[in-house]
């Protein structure tokens, strides 16, 4: 049932209207994510670390609107950017879960899952493992 239900969703992004996906992409863009660390998920981080983590003294990475599609760059050391012409949008059970892909190709090359209340990024990219990334907040900025 479960799955039959995440086909649904899925399929019900193709068909989204245009605003949910650019405010889903909003959502996302300009905020900065610190990576909590290879193969770590937020449960096994203590709540110093976490709010450590969220001052965002050492960020990774940030998203900003393509085109259509979405460009993420990584900031840790040299500047890397990855550019994804092709980004659908579903929710499942609370989180957004962004498809990215590059134009003219039916492989999906990343999946994120973004937590419902929207500071826990979950990034698939095979064959890695997954990466986790914490919305941070600079000196300053609002919560």
């Amino acid at each position: 049932m479960r799955r039959a239900l995440a086909l649904v969703l899925f399929a019900a992004a193709f068909v989204a209207p245009a605003w949910a996906q650019e405010d889903a992409i909003k959502s996302i863009s300009y905020a900065r994510w610190v990576d909590i660390g290879p193969g770590r998920t937020v449960a096994q981080l203590t709540p110093a670390e976490i709010a450590e983590l969220r001052k965002c003294k050492t960020w990774t990475m940030y998203f900003a609107p393509s085109g259509d599609g979405i460009m993420q760059t990584f900031v840790a050391g040299m500047t890397m950017s990855n550019s994804y012409s092709q980004v659908q949008v579903s929710h499942l059970a609370g989180e957004t879960i962004f498809i990215l892909s590059q134009k003219g190709s039916s492989k999906t090359r990343d999946t994120l899952h973004l937590s419902k209340d929207g500071n826990v990024l979950t990034q698939i990219s095979p064959p890695f493992r997954p990466h986790t990334y914490l919305r941070c907040f600079p000196a300053g900025k609002a919560q």
